[in-house]
């Protein structure tokens, strides 16, 4: 059964009864309690956070959760800029809070699969949305269209796009790509921050971002299409 972690600000419990509706484990965690004393905080397959942009609490709830467990946003805002601050925070999917409960439950079920399948084995060819990464002649593609990056760029391109959707630790990509050989951090930024800036001049959108005091996530084309979703 799956397992989902509320943190309801508003305190109704629409969003709990929604979900057990339809067969999942819930439990619900005012935001006065600590993260790590609720039953369910070392078993969640997700954290759903519901919350107004109001809510100045959001970055220490979030901080609070561990990167293995995915974070659902749900706020009352429709603005990119706010969408993509929240995802910087730390959270894997945010949500109008106009968005209908069927397509609630759906990411829910699909978030967690996600996390569940962020280890599996890839093959030389890694696609998110339009991006397309080929290991066999090194090319980086966004809608057909080349984007020259030198090695380093492509080998940070390729280590978030198979964790897509995913927080992907400044550690863990300074293990990766230098064999855990001490490396300033600062590097990587200036390198992840030229990467994002060659893909967001050829397709429009940030697919990098930053998450603070952790690492990086590489958005899906679910990430990116629900504020426009909402304003539909």
């Amino acid at each position: 059964m799956l397992r989902v972690l509320v943190v309801e600000h508003q305190g109704s419990g629409r969003l709990a009864e929604m979900l057990r509706s339809e067969g999942i484990e819930v439990g619900v965690l005012p935001p006065s309690v600590p993260f790590h004393e609720h039953r369910l905080a070392q078993a969640p397959q997700v954290v759903i956070h519901d919350a107004s942009m109001s809510e100045l609490r959001l970055a220490v709830d979030l901080a609070d959760i561990p990167a293995r467990i995915p974070v659902m946003v749900i706020i009352d805002c429709h603005d990119e800029g706010v969408v993509l601050d929240t995802y910087a925070r730390g959270a894997a999917s945010v949500l109008s809070l106009s968005t209908g409960p069927r397509e609630v439950v759906a990411r829910v079920r699909a978030l967690a699969r996600r996390f569940q399948e962020a280890d599996a084995p890839v093959g030389d060819v890694v696609a998110v949305g339009p991006v397309l990464l080929d290991r066999t002649c090194r090319r980086l593609t966004v809608a057909g269209r080349v984007v020259h990056v030198p090695r380093r760029e492509f080998e940070i391109a390729d280590a978030l796009m198979r964790r897509a959707g995913l927080v992907v630790t400044r550690q863990a990509l300074l293990s990766e790509l230098w064999g855990g050989h001490r490396r300033d951090s600062k590097t990587l930024d200036v390198q992840v921050g030229r990467l994002r800036g060659r893909l967001s001049a050829v397709e429009g959108w940030t697919r990098i971002v930053t998450v603070r005091g952790l690492g990086y996530r590489f958005l899906i084309d679910e990430d990116l299409r629900s504020p426009r979703a909402a304003e539909s």
